[in-house]
Parts: C-alpha cells; sequence; structure tokens
C-alpha cells in the first residue's frame, strides 16, 4: 500500500514540476536568488555592456538551467535558451532607480547543488556591493568639488583686513611681542587648555558618526544584503511532511515545528503506519547553528513516543539527532535525523535503525 502512495506522490511531484509558471518578479542590482533557486536564471540591473550598475537601465538575464526561459520585452515574449544570455533595456518599465518589473515565464529546474547556487548568489551579490561603493563615492566627489567656496570670498573682500596689515608702525610691533611671550607661558602653565582642541576632536567625531548613521553607507547596505536571503528564518512556525523509515515498517504524516528561538525547538508529528498503526511523536530540539552557514544547523533532542491500535499501545522515549537546513530566499525547511525508539511498555525493547526525513513550511 505505501508503495503505491509513494508512486502517486512522486507523479504528483513530477507533474507539478512540469507545469510552466508566469510571474512578474522585482529586478534590482542584486540577484535575484528566489528565481535563481526556482528557475535557475541569474537577473540583475546592468549596462548596456552587461556589467552590474545599481543605476542602469537594461537587465542582464543568464539561463542556467536546462529549460527554455522567457520574458517580456515590450509587448513580445523572447525564449532564451539554456545556458544563454541576454541584455535587456528596460528603461520604460522603470519604477524608481535601480528596481525594474520584469515578466516571465518559466518551468521549475531542480539542477546544480544548493552549495553552488548559493555561492553564485554571494559572489554575484558581492560584485553588486562593490559597484553600489562606486557610483556612492562618484556621488561624493562630485559634491565635494561643486561646494561654494563663500568663506574664502569674505576674507578677500573684506575692506578692513587690507590696510591694518599694509601699514605696520613701530609703534604697533612693540607690544606685539609682549602678548607673544603671554602666550606662550599660558601654554606651559594651563595644561587644561591643551585637552580643549581633543574635546572638540571627539564631538567632531561623534557628530560624523551620528551623520553616517543616518545616511546610510554602502557598507551598512551590504550587510543588510547579505542578512536578507535568510530573513524567513525568522518565522516561528514550520508545517509540513515527515516520512519515518528504516527498521521495520514505513509511515508518513504531518509534521509541525514551533521555534521558541533560533536554538530552541518543539518537534511534533502524527505518523501513519500500515495496519492502522498510528505514531504520535513529539520532541523538545536544541540548535547548533553553523557559522560558515546560517541556514544550516546539527539539533539533538529527546521525547515521548505513543504508538497506538485498534488492539495494542506503547509507550516509548525517543531521543533523536540530525542535520536542518532553510534554503535561503525561500521558505522551505528540510531535515534528515535518526530516532532511535527505546520501549518503555507493555515490554522493555530497543529499536536503533529508525530515521527520519522531513520537509516542511516556514511561516
Amino acid at each position: 500500500m505505501m508503495r503505491y502512495i509513494f508512486l502517486a506522490l512522486l507523479f504528483t511531484f513530477k507533474f507539478a514540476l512540469a507545469q510552466q509558471k508566469e510571474r512578474t518578479i522585482s529586478v534590482t542590482c542584486y540577484v535575484n536568488a528566489e528565481l535563481y533557486m526556482e528557475a535557475g536564471v541569474i537577473a540583475y540591473v546592468s549596462d548596456k555592456a552587461g556589467n552590474i550598475s545599481c543605476q542602469g537601465h537594461y537587465v542582464n538575464i543568464s539561463n542556467k538551467s536546462k529549460n527554455l526561459f522567457y520574458y517580456l520585452n515590450g509587448n513580445r515574449w523572447i525564449a532564451l535558451k539554456p545556458q544563454a544570455r541576454a541584455v535587456s533595456y528596460m528603461g520604460g518599465s522603470l519604477k524608481s532607480a535601480s528596481v525594474v518589473n520584469l515578466k516571465v515565464k518559466y518551468s521549475p529546474d531542480a539542477s546544480g547543488g544548493i552549495t553552488t547556487k548559493i555561492k553564485t548568489i554571494d559572489l554575484l551579490n558581492a560584485q553588486s556591493d562593490r559597484a553600489k561603493t562606486r557610483e556612492l563615492e562618484g556621488d561624493q566627489s562630485v559634491a565635494v568639488i561643486s561646494r561654494p567656496t563663500a568663506p574664502v570670498t569674505k576674507l578677500e573682500s573684506n575692506p578692513t583686513v587690507v590696510p591694518q596689515k599694509s601699514s605696520p608702525t613701530k609703534a604697533e610691533t612693540k607690544p606685539q611681542r609682549e602678548p607673544t611671550v603671554a602666550k606662550t607661558q599660558t601654554k606651559t602653565s594651563s595644561p587644561a587648555a591643551r585637552k580643549v582642541p581633543v574635546e572638540k576632536k571627539q564631538a567632531t567625531t561623534r557628530t560624523e558618526s551620528k551623520t553616517s548613521r543616518h545616511t546610510g553607507t554602502s557598507n551598512t547596505y551590504a550587510s543588510k544584503r547579505k542578512v536578507s536571503p535568510y530573513s524567513r528564518m525568522s518565522a516561528r512556525n514550520a508545517l509540513g511532511l515527515r516520512v519515518d523509515f528504516g527498521t521495520g515498517a514505513t509511515g508518513i504524516g504531518p509534521n509541525y515545528k514551533r521555534y521558541f528561538s533560533k536554538n530552541v525547538a518543539l518537534d511534533a508529528s502524527l505518523i501513519f503506519f500500515e495496519g492502522n498503526l498510528t505514531s504520535l511523536v513529539g520532541q523538545v530540539e536544541k540548535h547548533f547553528i553553523m557559522p560558515s552557514d546560517p541556514g544550516l544547523s546539527l539539533y539533538v533532542g529527546a521525547g515521548p513516543q505513543l504508538l497506538f491500535s485498534r488492539s495494542n499501545t506503547a509507550l516509548a522515549l525517543v531521543p533523536v539527532g540530525g542535520i536542518e537546513y532553510n534554503i535561503p530566499a525561500t521558505p522551505i525547511n528540510l531535515s534528515f535525523d535518526w530516532r532511535p525508539s527505546l520501549f518503555l511498555s507493555p515490554d522493555a525493547d530497543a529499536e536503533a535503525g529508525r530515521f527520519g526525513l522531513s520537509l516542511r513550511i516556514r511561516f
């Protein structure tokens, strides 16, 4: 019976993937990670030559998949062959600077490893950060050049300053030497006066740091973009299916996970086996997030399990240890774990060869 259920699920999944999607995507100078994960297509704003430009009026589209990819240019659908690239002018559809709405049609493509795709997204986004920095530096240099020189012109046009400097007398030169000596004495005698310019420098640095926070430099913008692919990881709930397999029967059923924090979660599932056997199990899990990839974590935990049928009931303790991965820019959550059963009733027994595979959607 379970064999036919799995065949039906595979056929349904394959049929769903074969359907072509039509949607409107938002393209910026950063790679549209969701489109790349679903269709294997890289799209970003560029200049006419195809270089990344956050203020460009063109869209660079690279089809890395094995399927045809279609995009709407004007009133005409244009097909992009597999492993091909196109640079299309989209100046007429600009909503604002560096944002283009692009209507596309594609068949979902699952080719290529997740790790390879993530590295490609990070590489291209890093290039976008550099392009954004160059454009910001260019704007600042223009602003510095075009600053008015009002203070200089005021000093040059002041008529009262010129005659004082042009005709100094002997009587005026003598009292000038006395205050200079007094100034040197005050510098040595009052150390508090030395601290005044230091405090002024500190005040200016504080004001500069405050203004940099409000204006938002390219470094803060780049850091936000790097975190954005994992923004869905803040969702506290995840719902999907779990397959329980290994020694003995294989079962399938709904799986729910509640994240109380980044490191603590409650995992519960209701599994249906052949012969009207049902399993209700829940574990409290401790997650250890990998520093190299925020979407990847290892976890351990334990919890009770209740197995019941029409005639029998059993109680077990189930420790669990596994690995979980949150696909960036998508709500998809995957996990694989080892979950042996330590039976407490009706008889003490153990079953070590049990595993779980879960596919969930975070929300």
